[in-house]
C-alpha cells in the first residue's frame, strides 16, 4: 500500500479510530498522529497537495515499530506497516531521510550494522565446522553481535554442545530487513542479493539465527525482492533448531533456572509475523516443568517492545516507554524473569527495567535454554534486566 491507496482507505475507516486502542505509539504518547488512522490522514493530505513534507511529519511517520499490532482489532484488517513502509520509501526517494535514519543506512551499507564495525565475535566464535563446509550456517544479525554479544556465545555453546558442523561469517552482510523498514528499498535488495551470493558459496543445509527481522527476510522479503537462495536450505529460528535437540537427544535433565514465575514475549516478527508461537514456548515449559506466564495480550495480539523498524535507536526513548506499557500486561503477580526471542526486544525490555528499577530480569531463549544444559556457562540477568 503507497500513499494513493491510503488516501481511498482512509475514506473508509476515517470514522473509525480502532488502532488508537492497539497502537503502540499512540498507547505511549496519546498522539493521534502516530496512528495508522493519523498516518493515513496525514499521507492522504500530502497526495492531494493540501501538505508538503515536513520535518516533523516525517518524524511522526517513523514513529511506528512497524509491528501490525492495531491490524488485529481493525475492522478492516488494514495492513497499516505496510502503507508506512511505502511513505518511508516516498520519503528517501524525496531526500527527506531523518540524519539519524540515514546513519543508520550508511552504517548498514558500510559495515553490515547499524554500530559500525562488527565486533570481531564470529572469528573468536566461528563455529566447529570451517568455513564452506558447514551443514549449518548461523546468522547473528544486524545488531546482536554489539547489543547482545551473550545471545551469541550461548547460541555457539548449545550448537557445539549438540555436536552441530557449524559457522558463521566474520563479515555477514545485511539481509536487508532494516533498511527495507527504514525505506530503502532498492538498497535493501542490493543487500539481500551479497547475502544470497555468500550463502550460495557455502551451500549449507540449513540456516539459523536468533534475529526475527533476519529471517523474516529471508523466508518473506527474499521471495518478494526476487533474490533467490539455493532451493532446500531450511530457515530457522533459533528456537526451532535448538528444540528438535530436545526431543530427539533427552538429556539428563536440566538445572534449575533459579526462578518460579518466567514470562513469554512474543516478538511481532517472529509470532504475529511468521507464526513462530510454540517452539521457545515448549522450550520454557521443558526447562521448568511448567508453561509460561502469558502476557494479556499475547501470541497474535501481542504487545510491542518498540523495537521494530529501528525505533530503540530513532527514537530511544519513546521505544522504552512503548516497552514499559507492554510489560504492564503481565499478570499480577508478575513476573520474575522475561524471556525473548529477539535481541532488539530483550534490548529494549531491559531498558525498560532499567528506568523503572524493576526487579525482574530478561533473558533470550537460547540464553535460558544454555544455562539449563551448561550451567556454568549461565547468564544471570540481575534487578533492571541487566545481564551479568
Amino acid at each position: 500500500m503507497g500513499i494513493a491507496e491510503a488516501r481511498e482507505t482512509i475514506r473508509a475507516c476515517r470514522h473509525c479510530f480502532m488502532c488508537r486502542y492497539r497502537n503502540p505509539g499512540f498507547i505511549a504518547t496519546k498522539l493521534e498522529s502516530v496512528t495508522p488512522h493519523g498516518h493515513g490522514i496525514l499521507l492522504s493530505e500530502i497526495d492531494s497537495g493540501k501538505r508538503k513534507w515536513s520535518a516533523e511529519i516525517v518524524d511522526k511517520i517513523y514513529q511506528s515499530p512497524l509491528g501490525g499490532e492495531c491490524r488485529q482489532d481493525c475492522a478492516y484488517h488494514w495492513p497499516e506497516d505496510e502503507m508506512t513502509r511505502h511513505a518511508r520509501a516516498e520519503i528517501i526517494n524525496a531526500q527527506w531521510a531523518p540524519p539519524v535514519v540515514r546513519g543508520i543506512a550508511e552504517s548498514i551499507l558500510a559495515h553490515g550494522t547499524p554500530f559500525g564495525a562488527r565486533n570481531g565475535w564470529a572469528k573468536a566464535h566461528g563455529g566447529s565446522s570451517a568455513g564452506k563446509g558447514a551443514e549449518v550456517l548461523f546468522l547473528s544479525g544486524d545488531a546482536a553481535e554489539h547489543l547482545q554479544p551473550g545471545i551469541l556465545n550461548a547460541v555457539s555453546g548449545l550448537l557445539d554442545l549438540f555436536g552441530v558442523p557449524w559457522a558463521a561469517m566474520e563479515n555477514e552482510s545485511p539481509s536487508g530487513a532494516t533498511l527495507f523498514d527504514l525505506g530503502f528499498v532498492e538498497e535493501a535488495r542490493r543487500a539481500a542479493s551479497r547475502l544470497a551470493d555468500e550463502i550460495s558459496r557455502r551451500k549449507p543445509a540449513t540456516i539459523v539465527t536468533t534475529c526475527p527481522h533476519t529471517l523474516r527476510a529471508l523466508r518473506e522479503f527474499f521471495p518478494q525482492w526476487g533474490v533467490e537462495l539455493p532451493r532446500g536450505i531450511e530457515l530457522l529460528h533459533t528456537s526451532e533448531f535448538f528444540l528438535r535437540f530436545l526431543k530427539e537427544q533427552a538429556a539428563g535433565g536440566f538445572a534449575d533456572p533459579g526462578v518460579d514465575r518466567i514470562a513469554y514475549h512474543d516478538c511481532a516478527e517472529l509470532g504475529r509475523k511468521l507464526g513462530v508461537f510454540q517452539p521457545p514456548r515448549e522450550i520454557v515449559s521443558r526447562i521448568t516443568g511448567k508453561a509460561p506466564i502469558e502476557f494479556h495480550r499475547c501470541r497474535e495480539k501481542s504487545g510491542s517492545s518498540g523495537a521494530g523498524s529501528s525505533m530503540f535507536l530513532t527514537h530511544p526513548q519513546l521505544s522504552v516507554r512503548i516497552a514499559q506499557k507492554t510489560l504492564e500486561g503481565i499478570p499480577e503477580p508478575g513476573a520474575e524473569l522475561l524471556v525473548t526471542g529477539c535481541p532488539t526486544c530483550k534490548t529494549t525490555f531491559q531498558r525498560a527495567l532499567e528506568a523503572t528499577q524493576s526487579a525482574t530480569g530478561v533473558i533470550d531463549v537460547s540464553e535460558l535454554l544454555a544455562g539449563a544444559l551448561m550451567p556454568q556457562t549461565r547468564t544471570r540477568s540481575s534487578k533492571g534486566g541487566k545481564s551479568q
